[in-house]
């Protein structure tokens, strides 16, 4: 609970008005293509970005911290512990830890809810250990309907 408290706290010092970008990476193999959503808060410290990728491979969406490694599990090293928070509703999840530490996959029924929360004008508010942001709707409408093309 107070490890709850303390990233209730840190999210209140993110950037509020997030930058949505759309990349659309052409190679000439449509094994290698990709589309691309991301956005990220410029915090000192505590900031997260979200990227979602989209392809012949399906659709994967991430999560990224800025500094530092996400702390894993301790019953489970491979995962850290996150919560999704969407107008006062707490959906706790598990997200697959990538080399490195940094990244994290979001499970696709997470994925999924994230986009249809900001594609229907919702913030949404992604916490990990000591690491937190609020992602809102600004600017995401015209890349969304560029990425799901």
């Amino acid at each position: 609970m107070r490890t709850l408290l303390l990233i209730l706290l840190l999210t209140s010092c993110t950037r509020q008005n997030p930058n949505w970008v759309y990349n659309n990476s052409v190679t000439g193999s449509s094994q290698y293509d990709a589309k691309r959503l991301t956005c990220s808060h410029t915090s000192a410290f505590h900031g997260l970005e979200l990227q979602f990728f989209k392809g012949e491979f399906g659709e994967m969406g991430y999560v990224q911290i800025e500094t530092g490694k996400i702390p894993p599990l301790a019953n489970a090293p491979g995962y850290a512990a996150a919560l999704l928070q969407i107008d006062g509703e707490n959906i706790p999840f598990r997200a697959p830890l990538m080399e490195g530490g940094q990244k994290a996959l979001l499970p696709e029924t997470i994925s999924h809810r994230i986009l249809e929360t900001l594609n229907e004008d919702t913030a949404v508010t992604l916490l990990l250990e000591g690491h937190a942001s609020t992602f809102t709707p600004d600017n995401f409408s015209s890349s969304y309907a560029k990425f799901t093309k």
